[in-house]
């Protein structure tokens, strides 16, 4: 199995992103610069001409109450501005979005448009928490997002809330509710979903041969946001069907995950985004089924949202 180091310094556009200088056009940042600017201005003016006039104060008044309110509300200005004008992806990471997310590749200009709008903001809504590391590099980001966007393609509320943390170990990890070593683990009560990133990536980059643990986890978190939802029946005894669609063993995955056993539920999931087409052949009924609850058919490429009218071309649509 490939070392966290090789997969890590193997990314294409970490020692790329690191030397590319962005612009964070964020909505707070240029009201902050603004009425600061003036604040420094009318100050300026004010102690030069000794003019203390109450138009003068009036105006200082305001720029100060617009400098402290730009900063108390960054976040909310921020996310307004972004849900109407979302930043670009840089060509780079969509690149190496469209070979590590095959989905993406299949989908036509409008909807690819709609993806990588959702991934910009999933990128923005959520928390990442690196431990270990530095920091995370921004393609390691786009891709934990790119795998969430795609599980909620097909609906309109699509960010998971209010699972907003995303924690990423260098490697095994024990925490307090899994004193033992282990792969991935949700956290319903701090919204909070951890991953090992070598086996994460692994995931990812080689589906033919390992879990993609993302998928796994954020179709708990799924599952708990929507409890309401008709999920096909599997149990460990009927798993040998579904053995057949990725060819991985019940023992293998739960091995992967880390844990004594999983929800075969988010092995259903899995599989559905991972392996459609083999999946739609095997077990042709719980595909359509499956269909239903995502509101997507991953085999149909260009366009696969079903009710793509309800949601509307929009892509901004939806929180």
């Amino acid at each position: 199995m490939m070392n966290l180091s090789s997969i890590w310094n193997s990314s294409i556009f970490v020692s790329f992103l690191q030397s590319t200088i962005y612009v964070d056009m964020r909505l707070s940042s240029l009201l902050l610069a603004f009425f600061g600017f003036s604040t420094i201005c009318l100050l300026g003016y004010m102690t030069y001409t000794k003019s203390f006039g109450s138009t003068l104060f009036y105006l200082l008044f305001i720029c100060v109450v617009g400098l402290v309110a730009a900063y108390m509300m960054s976040p909310q200005l921020d996310w307004w501005w972004f849900k109407r004008t979302p930043p670009p992806m840089h060509r780079g990471v969509e690149k190496q979005m469209r070979v590590m997310v095959p989905f993406y590749d299949k989908l036509d200009s409008v909807e690819k448009k709609r993806f990588r709008d959702r991934v910009m903001l999933t990128m923005e809504a959520k928390e990442f928490i690196p431990v270990v590391f530095e920091t995370l590099p921004e393609d390691v980001k786009t891709i934990i997002a790119a795998q969430i966007v795609m599980m909620t393609f097909g609906m309109e509320k699509y960010l998971l809330h209010p699972y907003e943390r995303v924690v990423v170990y260098p490697h095994a990890f024990p925490s307090p509710n899994y004193k033992f070593l282990h792969s991935s683990e949700i956290n319903h009560e701090d919204g909070c979903v951890i991953f090992d990133a070598e086996r994460m990536m692994l995931g990812v980059g080689n589906p033919s041969r390992y879990y993609n643990l993302i998928l796994h986890e954020y179709a708990h978190a799924f599952l708990k946001i929507y409890p309401e939802y008709d999920f096909p029946i599997f149990n460990k005894e009927s798993y040998p069907k579904l053995k057949e669609i990725r060819g991985l063993d019940f023992e293998f995955i739960c091995k992967y995950v880390g844990m004594k056993e999983v929800d075969v539920r988010q092995v259903v999931v899995e599989h559905f985004f991972v392996t459609p087409k083999r999946f739609k052949h095997f077990l042709p009924e719980v595909y359509e089924q499956m269909t239903r609850i995502f509101n997507i058919d991953p085999t149909l490429g260009e366009r696969p949202v079903l009710e793509i009218l309800k949601i509307g071309e929009n892509p901004l649509l939806g929180q």
